[in-house]
């Protein structure tokens, strides 16, 4: 958790680029070098390694299913630090906001035209409008918003209010002819809500992996960035310290969650998104 302070103007925290780089590693494509590698050599090792650079069709998670999640993660760190900067030399929350916004919408366009596979012209049923950029521009506006205008604890309430209200959601409804609580591709509630809003096309005709409830989830999971990011920063804690305090944290949801998921199976095309 070293801070490097040889510039002045920008204190860069060394932990937070290290992880940004382990993560874009990935996302360049690395995973499918596993995936060859196995095919090659197709012994048990390379064969299970490879399984985890693979989505489970529905429930179930890999390693594979946790790199956008922690690109999303890590843009939230970065907001305490960027957004904290930007107010001490003068800038007014409503700029900031309006520069948030405005990123997060070029992220949204610029998924629109990666789906498209190029900026073409076609009637506007034939786009399909969801997608990994959208998803991270959306997430990106609504923590960055909260951030701004909440209070830590406020920060902290907001999180498990979108997770739980999110799961009650799901929970208790569905799409019609199904019970409630269904959580198959066809009869869950948030799959139908995309059948019935999101114009164009879904990637899976019945279900998007990327679609608008998810961004519930979404949201939380950068604000849980913003949260750790301004722990980070503003608690006068030896490094060692922070990362103890990090691992019992991140070991104490990981078994929340595993225990939640007794109830509400991990779904990444539910919980999350799915590139």
């Amino acid at each position: 958790m070293s801070i490097d302070n040889s510039r002045s103007d920008k204190t860069r925290v060394r932990s937070i680029d290290a992880l940004r780089g382990f993560d874009m590693f990935w996302i360049m494509g690395i995973g499918s070098v596993v995936v060859q590698v196995a095919a090659i050599e197709g012994t048990p090792f390379w064969t299970g390694l490879a399984a985890q650079f693979e989505h489970p069709y529905w429930n179930g998670f890999t390693l594979w299913d946790m790199i956008f999640p922690l690109f999303m993660f890590l843009s939230g760190i970065s907001s305490p630090f960027s957004i904290d900067n930007q107010l001490k030399n003068g800038r007014s929350r409503k700029q900031i906001l309006w520069k948030v916004i405005r990123r997060g919408l070029i992220l949204i366009l610029l998924g629109i035209i990666y789906n498209t596979k190029g900026i073409e012209l076609r009637p506007l049923s034939d786009y399909r409008y969801a997608s990994v950029l959208g998803k991270i521009g959306a997430s990106y506006i609504f923590a960055n918003i909260i951030y701004l205008y909440a209070r830590p604890k406020a920060q902290a309430m907001w999180y498990w209010v979108l997770l739980i209200g999110y799961w009650l959601l799901l929970k208790f409804t569905s799409a019609p002819g199904y019970p409630p609580g269904n959580l198959t591709e066809a009869g869950n509630f948030a799959s139908y809500f995309d059948r019935i809003v999101l114009p164009g096309r879904l990637s899976r005709d019945i279900h998007d992996t990327v679609g608008l409830l998810c961004t519930i989830t979404g949201v939380s999971t950068t604000l849980l960035g913003v949260i750790t990011g301004n722990f980070l920063k503003k608690y006068p804690m030896s490094p060692i310290k922070k990362v103890f305090w990090f691992s019992i944290g991140g070991l104490g949801l990981i078994l929340l969650g595993l225990l939640w998921g007794l109830d509400f199976p991990i779904n990444k095309n539910l919980l999350m998104f799915r590139s």
